[in-house]
């Protein structure tokens, strides 16, 4: 059975982030849950909508805070959800800018 985008998108650019920058860390999922969604929802109602990635700081600030995750790690979190959550928008053409 082929994958589709939706299956194969956040371990293909986990792993070419953790290959890039030549360490393994752990990363803020809670980070990446709130940067996915904010970035899909700027991309279809537009600019004023961006105003919800303070949520994303939010949640960074909680979890270095927490000592849960160190400021790389929140930012790796919001960073791989905001590149899979483009590059899925692209490769499935769903969003008419791009």
């Amino acid at each position: 059975k082929q994958k589709t985008a939706y299956e194969i998108m956040p371990s293909l650019v986990g792993s070419e982030m953790c290959k890039e920058t030549g360490f393994k860390t752990k990363v803020s999922v809670h980070a990446a849950g709130i940067s996915g969604p904010v970035t899909f929802m700027v991309f279809f109602f537009g600019t004023p909508w961006m105003m919800l990635y303070l949520l994303v700081v939010l949640v960074g600030i909680a979890r270095i805070k927490t000592k849960a995750h160190s400021a790389v790690q929140v930012a790796l979190g919001s960073i791989d959800a905001l590149l899979v959550t483009y590059i899925t928008l692209y490769l499935l053409k769903i969003a008419s800018f791009i």
